[in-house]
């Protein structure tokens, strides 16, 4: 499914970067802490949540139906937050 990123609506922090990788969903988290990762719908039903282990990268291939969704990344100290479309 084609994927195209319109915009970030916060910045990748140091410590915590997400971004799309052909298909596939990338989080670098760099914290001591295992992070949470949200996928929202454009009305803000949640369609998936995911653990994302700390000190390294993640990789997650959701099957998401053509829409609008927002990728929410978060932990204790850092919150990254992407949009992207499903074509």
């Amino acid at each position: 499914f084609p994927v195209t990123i319109t915009s970030f609506k916060l910045p990748n922090t140091g410590n915590l970067k997400v971004f799309m990788r052909d298909e596939t969903l990338v989080v670098d988290n760099m914290t001591k802490e295992v992070a949470t990762l949200s996928i929202f719908t454009s009305t803000g039903k949640q369609v998936m949540t995911s653990s994302v282990k700390s000190i390294g990268r993640s990789t997650i291939s959701p099957i998401l139906h053509p829409g609008l969704y927002i990728v929410e990344v978060v932990t204790s100290q850092d919150k990254v937050t992407l949009k992207f479309i499903i074509d």
